[in-house]
């Protein structure tokens, strides 16, 4: 600025020193020419950087004003349900986490091969393996049983990095009814994770007795023992055991709130599980053949390889799904290693009225019902399956909602051929 009023100044004074002269017009008409575009210049950058001022001045003001708005807004908008505080805690940055254990050298190596479940998963299945009820928490692809070095390697290696640490308190629903059990130890199965429990020696007993036991298990949050559930995204704990529960953090809250609101379980039923009549038995079996004539009418599978190995697969569970139910069959028509599989299930009730059953599994084409449980203590009956696909498997647990849809609700003890 001080350089262009100075340019201003000289200009104004050479036309003041030169006198009109015939011989000098055209000089002095060019000088005044520029003296004028020089001022022009100078004035339209002193309104330029006045309106910069201005509007930074004008944001400032603005973004003080809103920073105290929020500071001080105590209005209905900017209170959120506790739904809304668990899913807005799922989405915010989580907390920087502690530093990884160091592992031995072998430890290390065989830390590489093994694949856990999501760190903010809150339920899990357990199921009877040798007499024990394990827990499956994830897959390992090396040989960990060749010698006892790699084996305690493997125990170090599963200690630092599992999502499920030793004592961790865990919900077992099963068909028993419901026991809070703690995490005791952990160990492999098939090429599986497991976590060892330590159960009552009633329930003990049961598991041992059983052919078969299964559980949905749930990581549970002390908080809802002692607040009863007031602020907790779950409030659900009928268990007979009163033992110390372990805090868990708000992603697995939100992750509960989240499946709880995904499927919304039917009317509670409370039907007892005792024998079926025989004539709904026998009705059954007249549902189970005309499905399979049903399913042999509709178009063969796309290739000729295929027809060859076509076989009908069927199972049945008996338990109490709501409504009167208390039948559960499940008719499937496969080709290959389950490459191809067209599957129809239903629900018969007391009096042999039949209902189309829908079930929403995304990953697995059959299922072959295996035994029915509680999965979540809402009252109705899920049905676990063994669900099958194309050269894989796992076993899963059916939740029952409205309108006879079965969707999942937690699998485990997943395997493949190779």
């Amino acid at each position: 600025m001080r350089i262009l009023a100075t340019a201003c100044g000289s200009l104004q004074r050479v036309t003041r020193g030169h006198r009109p002269r015939r011989r000098a017009t055209t000089h002095l008409v060019g000088v005044v020419a520029l003296r004028v575009a020089v001022c022009a210049v100078a004035l339209a950058c002193t309104a330029r950087r006045t309106a910069s001022t201005t509007q930074d001045d004008s944001s400032a003001a603005t973004a003080e004003s809103a920073a105290a708005d929020s500071a001080g807004r105590t209005t209905s908008d900017s209170v959120l349900a506790p739904t809304d505080r668990a899913v807005v805690a799922a989405t915010a940055p989580a907390a920087p986490a502690p530093p990884q254990r160091v592992l031995s050298p072998l430890a290390d190596t065989i830390a590489q091969y093994l694949v856990f479940a999501p760190t903010v998963q809150t339920w899990f299945l357990a199921a009877k393996r040798g007499k024990r009820l394990l827990v499956d928490i994830g897959r390992v692809d090396t040989d960990v049983r060749h010698d006892h070095h790699r084996a305690a390697a493997f125990a170090e290696a599963v200690g630092a990095r599992s999502p499920l640490p030793v004592g961790a308190t865990l919900r077992l629903f099963h068909l028993w009814g419901q026991d809070t059990v703690a995490v005791s130890g952990f160990g492999d199965w098939n090429g599986r994770i497991v976590a060892t429990v330590k159960l009552s020696p009633h329930l003990d007993s049961l598991v041992r007795a059983a052919p078969s036991a299964f559980a949905a298990v749930e990581r549970v949050d002390s908080a809802q023992h002692a607040a009863g559930g007031a602020d907790s995204t779950v409030a659900r704990d009928t268990s007979a055991h009163g033992d110390s529960l372990r805090h868990a953090d708000s992603l697995r809250q939100a992750d509960s709130a989240r499946r709880a609101d995904s499927i919304k379980v039917a009317t509670r039923d409370s039907c007892a599980h005792d024998t079926l009549p025989t004539d709904v038995l026998a009705r059954a079996a007249v549902v189970r053949d005309s499905i399979e004539l049903w399913l042999r009418s509709q178009p063969p599978p796309p290739y000729d390889r295929l027809l060859a190995t076509e076989k009908t697969q069927s199972s049945q569970v008996a338990g109490c799904f709501g409504g009167g139910n208390r039948l559960a069959l499940a008719v499937d028509l496969r080709a290959g290693a389950n490459e191809w599989v067209r599957e129809r299930a239903v629900l018969l009730d007391t009096l042999g009225r039949v209902t189309t059953l829908r079930i929403d599994d995304y990953r697995f084409k059959g299922h072959d019902f295996l035994a029915v449980l509680d999965p979540n203590g809402a009252g109705i009956d899920g049905i676990v399956a063994k669900g099958v696909t194309e050269a894989s498997g796992a076993t899963v647990i059916l939740a029952l909602g409205p309108h006879n849809r079965a969707a999942r609700w937690v699998s485990g003890f997943a395997w493949e051929s190779r």
